[in-house]
């Protein structure tokens, strides 16, 4: 699981000491009524030039374009993307933190405990043919962690519990269940019993499900070798069920 670690030395450590003692003097100076100058806005005016509205669009274009987790394909390739940015600004590579260039990165990789993961693509459709929710829209839909159906996805009767608790396992047995409850728990809740999947419903009230009724909150489910997958539902998604 790579990640960048950038580093900047000795260009501005010396203007910025004699900066903070400049305004320490001048403080001590002033009359009271007056506000203390900013110790970092002359730093500011010094880099204020080197920023661009525009780099920062094409940079968050470029990452956008992926669901990036540690250790999947978007992921990596954004890291390489702010790399080659790094190198183009003046930074060098550097594996082992020895450098001595004024400006160094290193990119660090660590084991991982489990698989990566990567989603290509989810779509939850009714018998009828007509969509509920698609990944293109909403990325949020679909439970980190869950895995891939098989091809030509699957299908099954929904089984809504509603806020129910003692659900017994023999009646959603196999089935996709339906909840008010957050996704990622319906399923930690109810794996055991062998359910297909879980329909989860769960946005608090300061998120105003009822303005926003197509936002849907970020989940996820444990690593399991045993496939299942759980869908985060938005307020209309909810309704419309």
């Amino acid at each position: 699981m790579p990640s960048i670690f950038s580093r900047a030395e000795g260009s501005l450590q010396s203007p910025f000491l004699f900066l903070v003692a400049v305004l320490f003097a001048t403080s001590c100076t002033a009359s009271m009524d007056e506000p203390a100058e900013s110790p970092t806005a002359g730093l500011a005016a010094m880099v204020a030039d080197e920023y661009s509205g525009d780099l920062a669009f094409e940079t968050v274009a470029y990452l956008d374009q992926f669901v990036r987790w540690p250790g999947n394909r978007g992921f990596n390739a954004s890291i390489r993307y702010v790399a080659a940015g790094l190198e183009a600004a003046g930074y060098v590579e550097d594996p082992e933190g020895s450098s001595d260039a004024p400006l160094s990165y290193r990119v660090e990789s660590y084991p991982m405990d489990t698989p990566a993961w990567e989603p290509l693509a989810a779509t939850v459709r009714f018998a009828s043919g007509d969509t509920l929710l698609d990944f293109s829209t909403n990325r949020n839909m679909l439970a980190r962690m869950s895995h891939a159906t098989p091809e030509g996805g699957q299908s099954g009767r929904v089984v809504d519990i509603g806020d129910r608790e003692d659900v017994p396992c023999e009646e959603i047995r196999g089935r996709i269940v339906l909840g008010n409850q957050n996704a990622g728990r319906l399923w930690r809740r109810l794996q055991s019993c062998g359910v297909m999947g879980v329909l989860g419903y769960s946005l608090a009230d300061y998120l105003q499900p009822e303005v926003n009724q197509t936002s849907i909150q970020f989940t996820s489910i444990p690593w399991s070798s045993e496939p299942g997958w759980a869908i985060a539902l938005s307020y209309a998604a909810r309704a419309e069920l």
